[in-house]
């Protein structure tokens, strides 16, 4: 099937009005990924996007809604789904009413859960948001995979006003974004890959009460733009979520020293109650982490850390076979939609791996902070995700 050319020597937007045309009469006016009704101007997706050499052949064109759209192109997410992270903000203001007190807002617990897509509570985490939803600041130690982003992201939108999200990664912002907006709950990031034009537009949407959970790097507070500390010092969120919060000690190599400095920045944004997560921090680094954000205070609520599904082990093997037998572990048959990851030290020791691995016949991405594009950072995730193509295809 190919769409109906214009004769003569149509204009381009012409015939990419009529390639949409198509492509919508095609999907039954329908969200190919969520399945939702939509209008003549919805969005047309490319699989394979121009910039990797894809096309306009209807095979490589899907149907999207706002939302699903803005999801797959998490840069853009503000100019591409505007107008519907507003309905969204005014559809959850009607649907939960803003609700301060406990009890109002534990009867909005069961449409809470629905909207993110979740069944029911996990271990732990009711005790975890009822105490974010009675004003307290909390410090939640529970391991990776158990659940701590929906004890921030429930009372987020159960409370009136935006929630601050501190997020020390790129590649995690985009990720936690892109699902709350599959899931219609209107969020956004800032960071240094955008360009001036579309932070101006999250700020204003932000501004505008539009947007429910803004994601920061702790980086973000202190950039050289007079104008942009301005806008986020005249936030006044329901939570300050402080992500990977063991960032906030300081020990190792990698220590961010901005986050050492977030109870400063809690203090200029109105001390917010916080919500701070990790995977893992004993007594002593919770109390550090604590008495660095100002929430000496806080309820503190620890899981075990033991990860029946995580095995580890020391395998010493020497140098000149270590490709060899990272490549056999590779091979190793994975449960169906598995992945498999290696980290390493540094970018150079990556490269070195992923060329070692290519000469056995591997053929690995190398994801690292030097990626020149944003958009090949984000295509690598989308890989890895399993987000490449829209979630019905």
């Amino acid at each position: 099937m190919s769409p109906a050319r214009p004769v003569g020597d149509a204009p381009a937007a012409s015939i990419w009005a009529e390639t949409r045309r198509v492509v919508h009469a095609r999907d039954c006016y329908r969200c190919t990924s969520c399945g939702c009704e939509v209008g003549r101007d919805a969005d047309v997706h490319h699989l394979l996007p121009r910039s990797m050499g894809g096309t306009d052949e209807l095979a490589n064109l899907v149907t999207l809604c706002d939302g699903c759209h803005a999801a797959h192109h998490p840069m853009l997410a503000g100019g591409l789904a505007r107008r519907v992270i507003e309905r969204w903000a005014v559809r959850l203001a009607r649907l939960f009413g803003g609700a301060h007190e406990l009890d109002q807002a534990t009867e909005y617990l069961g449409p809470g859960l629905r909207l993110l897509g979740v069944e029911r509570f996990r271990e732990g985490q009711l005790a975890v948001v009822q105490a974010a939803l009675q004003g307290k600041s909390v410090l939640v130690v529970r391991p990776t995979g158990s659940g701590k982003t929906l004890c921030f992201q429930l009372p987020a939108i159960l409370r009136a006003g935006p929630t601050v999200v501190v997020s020390p990664l790129k590649a995690l912002m985009s990720e936690q974004v892109a699902s709350l907006l599959r899931k219609k709950v209107p969020a956004s990031f800032v960071n240094s890959d955008l360009s001036m034009e579309e932070k101006k537009l999250r700020y204003s949407l932000l501004r505008r009460g539009a947007i429910k959970l803004l994601h920061l790097a702790p980086e973000r507070f202190f950039v050289r733009s007079e104008a942009e500390r301005a806008r986020l010092a005249e936030l006044r969120p329901a939570f300050l979520v402080v992500d990977e919060a063991h960032c906030v000690d300081q020990w190792g190599a990698d220590f961010r020293p901005e986050y050492s400095r977030l109870g400063d920045i809690r203090r200029q944004l109105g001390n917010p109650p916080v919500l701070a997560f990790t995977a893992t921090a004993g007594q002593e680094m919770q109390a550090r982490i604590l008495a660095s954000l100002g929430a000496e205070d806080a309820e503190v609520f620890v899981s075990g850390v033991d990860r029946p599904n995580i095995t580890l082990l020391r395998w010493a093997v020497a140098e000149d076979s270590r490709a060899a037998k990272i490549a056999q572990l590779l091979a190793l048959p994975l449960p169906e939609g598995g992945k498999a990851m290696v980290f390493v030290p540094s970018a150079r020791v990556g490269e070195d791996l992923q060329a070692a691995l290519r000469s056995l016949g591997m053929n690995v991405p190398l994801y690292h902070s030097r990626l020149g594009r944003p958009f090949e950072r984000e295509q690598l995730v989308k890989r890895f995700t399993n987000q490449g193509a829209p979630q019905g295809l």
